[in-house]
């Protein structure tokens, strides 16, 4: 692959990234300021930095789940990634608010920002997915095989037609010279 289709590819996806984890930290900032920073008393900077926690932990937790890969995970993958990142991240902070606090504080704003990170996080999957394969759309393949037993490929591959597009097959036994015919008219092989 070329190297600057690749780097323009992970740019792309930094950027979609980065305006994620902007989006989430500002919905936390925003609960938290409205329901938990009135009862903490917090020492000077204690509220940039429990911010800056919170968001550092938001992006551990989501990349190593992979809620960053769109193109490369289904968009329901990609959900589930969000999701389960967003709720092990909003439990920890739950826990770390209630510990600065030094009582159990009211569940119910993380309750809420969980539910309006999701339907950001779904959002953001289907838009995130849709600009990449707009960008880089599926390329035309052909299937060589040797026999039939092979075609199964073809299912497996139709399970993400979003991602490859096998347009035609040929057998090997049609000879070299037909299939490299057949080759050049493709952008890739299986």
């Amino acid at each position: 692959m070329d190297t600057k289709i690749w780097q323009f590819r992970k740019t792309l996806l930094l950027v979609l990234g980065f305006f994620s984890l902007c989006a989430n930290g500002w919905m936390f900032w925003t609960v938290w300021s409205q329901q938990y920073a009135s009862t903490a008393n917090y020492y000077r900077n204690g509220y940039f930095v429990l911010f800056g926690l919170y968001v550092l932990l938001l992006f551990l937790i989501s990349y190593n789940n992979g809620a960053y890969r769109a193109g490369y995970f289904r968009v329901s993958e990609l959900i589930f990634a969000h999701v389960t990142s967003l709720c092990l991240t909003n439990g920890v902070e739950y826990l770390q608010i209630s510990l600065i606090d030094g009582r159990l504080v009211p569940v119910g704003g993380m309750l809420w920002l969980t539910l309006m990170q999701a339907v950001f996080a779904i959002f953001w999957s289907v838009l995130a997915t849709r600009i990449y394969f707009l960008i880089y759309p599926p390329r035309k393949m052909v299937l060589v095989y040797q026999n039939d037993s092979d075609k199964y490929l073809i299912g497996k591959i139709h399970h993400r037609a979003d991602k490859y597009n096998i347009e035609d097959t040929i057998s090997i036994g049609e000879g070299m010279e037909n299939v490299k015919k057949k080759i050049l008219q493709y952008h890739a092989v299986v």
